[in-house]
């Protein structure tokens, strides 16, 4: 096995809650073939609604999980601040 994902479905509403693929296997379509089969899996289970989230990239940057989500079908809706906690010294 050289990648894995996951899909959560609630009702209607289908999660592409993570991915991942070993370096040395990037670069050769494991991730679009994880996001179709998990796009045919919850078409299969009734959904309406496929959500999916990553990084936003720098200026000028790529992120390839956000390139292989828009080449499968996705669109962006919004991007939303992620908050970190650190605790207090």
């Amino acid at each position: 096995m050289v990648g894995a994902a996951s899909l959560s479905m609630h009702e209607q509403v289908a999660s592409f809650a993570g991915a991942a693929v070993l370096p040395a296997y990037r670069g050769r379509g494991a991730q679009s073939a994880l996001l179709a089969a998990r796009a045919r899996q919850a078409a299969a289970d009734g959904a309406k609604w496929l959500s999916a989230e990553t990084g936003k990239p720098d200026d000028g940057g790529q992120n390839s999980s956000l390139n292989n989500m828009l080449r499968t079908g996705f669109e962006i809706r919004y991007a939303r601040k992620n908050w970190i906690w650190r605790a207090e010294d």
